[in-house]
């Protein structure tokens, strides 16, 4: 009788699975006529508070499961059940709401220690928190135990693995979904954008290619493709997957935004600010929108409307340390250097190690004549990045303009050891050795600079002058 009882059960699952309400109407029904049959109904009441779970009615879901804990606190295989349930219901909450959906799922353990959805539970949970590891370790657990749901806990594997930087990892849990079923979408999306993380672009390209085949109108594959085309050099590409993106779904910010980067790097700026526009007529808090508009407007010298999108970004987002180093970067332009080296102050107190306002910081003060204070701020660049070409060079032109010839002189070499192509710290070191009086060193490092760019003038000009002091008579022409 109970195994008919159970058929009849999974036949009107099938039926009230799409209306949650009818199936309250019918759990009350059944609770009325079917008091000998206790557990078949509490089994009904845990799917019907499951599929209100599913469709978003938690506050009704949670009220069925306490339910069920009270009818069923010595069950421990039900309320193991009805705890991992009610445990869902509280993810969407504040930090006091994941403690309780943690509480939960642990009570859940207690009553069935192989209940793989508990482990499950506790990894959102704790995901949720910020608290990555724990949520790792316990899908890790979780795999350990269900025999379903396995897809599922290594796309929240992935996903976890992404945002502590281990790529390897991730990729290989998409892998394990991949080797069961290679065309998974949300597998190859994934491992398309981890791959891309890493700057493997082929890989990325490869991967969501699969995906268009099989679902040409994939949003996440067009977007990603084309950023992976666009940080490949290939912007033409890029934009045929972003206006493909926007045709297919005219209302995505973030693809409108993508294609704005791209025209951004092309150059092509009013196109870049135009479609800037559109994502943010879409989204009216897209800080990083403003945030290249208004570095686009900067570009373009338009440095009221450059201010405008950075004040807006710090409107939105106080702590925001790149608008305050790029707001400086406006003042800097202007030549208000106070104000620029006051957002290049307010940056590092926000991020203690970002280089590139210890950089501008620096020519900044170096600007003003501070030449101290420059290079107190190229050497805090460099304790944080020793190869830092940009903190290099620029301490080498204050030696230089302090007449600390020697140390400009070795800061150049490491700009050249770094990038033996630098044309910039060739000439810079010829500039260098000519104001030594050391013209031997400077007629080769002169040559270099011809070598590497014949057509100009200047370069043939200063060539004349060092060879001049080197023999005391003119050179014939080059």
């Amino acid at each position: 009788m109970e195994e008919i009882n159970t058929v009849v059960i999974k036949k009107l699952w099938i039926i009230i699975s799409n209306n949650p309400f009818i199936a309250g109407a019918i759990l009350f029904i059944a609770g009325l006529i079917c008091t000998n049959y206790r557990r078949i109904i509490q089994k009904m009441k845990l799917w019907i508070a499951y599929i209100y779970l599913d469709k978003g009615y938690n506050k009704h879901a949670k009220i069925i499961f306490s339910k069920i804990l009270m009818d069923n606190i010595n069950d421990n295989i039900l309320a193991s059940k009805a705890y991992v349930g009610r445990s869902l219901t509280y993810l969407n909450g504040n930090e006091a709401s994941l403690n309780r959906a943690i509480n939960d799922a642990y009570e859940a353990l207690k009553r069935n220690i192989e209940n793989g959805n508990a482990y499950i539970a506790l990894g959102k949970a704790y995901s949720l928190k910020g608290e990555n590891f724990l949520a790792i370790e316990n899908f890790s657990e979780a795999l350990e135990h269900c025999t379903r749901n396995r897809k599922a806990v290594y796309l929240c594997l992935g996903i976890e693995h992404i945002i502590i930087a281990n790529y390897e990892c991730a990729i290989e849990d998409y892998n394990m979904i991949l080797k069961n079923k290679p065309k998974d979408l949300k597998a190859l999306c994934n491992r398309g954008l981890v791959y891309y993380l890493k700057k493997e672009y082929e890989k990325t390209i490869e991967d969501l290619t699969q995906v268009l085949k099989l679902q040409p109108k994939n949003i996440f594959a067009l977007n990603n493709r084309g950023n992976a085309y666009d940080d490949n050099g290939e912007h033409d590409l890029a934009i045929l997957d972003y206006n493909n993106a926007i045709k297919y779904k005219k209302n995505i910010a973030l693809s409108y935004y993508n294609r704005g980067t791209a025209y951004k790097t092309m150059g092509d700026y009013d196109l870049a600010i135009k479609d800037f526009n559109k994502a943010i007529a879409i989204n009216l808090n897209f800080i990083n929108a403003y945030g290249n508009r208004g570095h686009v407007y900067y570009m373009k010298k338009e440095y009221k409307k450059a201010f405008d999108d950075f004040n807006k970004v710090l409107e939105i987002d106080p702590n925001n340390f790149v608008a305050f180093e790029c707001r400086g970067n406006v003042y800097a332009d202007m030549e208000n250097y106070e104000q620029a080296i006051n957002d290049y102050e307010k940056a590092l107190s926000i991020n203690p190690n970002y280089i590139e306002a210890y950089c501008n910081q620096g020519i900044a003060y170096f600007k003003t004549g501070n030449y101290e204070r420059a290079i107190e701020s190229f050497n805090q660049a460099l304790k944080i990045d020793e190869n830092n070409n940009i903190a290099f060079s620029n301490r080498g032109n204050t030696y230089f303009r302090k007449g600390d010839y020697d140390l400009a002189i070795d800061d150049y070499n490491h700009v050249l050891i770094i990038n033996p192509n630098d044309i910039i710290a060739y000439y810079n070191r010829f500039i260098t050795y000519f104001k030594k009086g050391d013209y031997e060193k400077a007629f080769e490092d002169a040559k270099m600079v011809i070598k590497m760019d014949p057509y100009s003038n200047f370069a043939k000009s200063i060539f004349e002058t060092v060879y001049f002091k080197m023999t005391k008579e003119p050179k014939q022409e080059l």
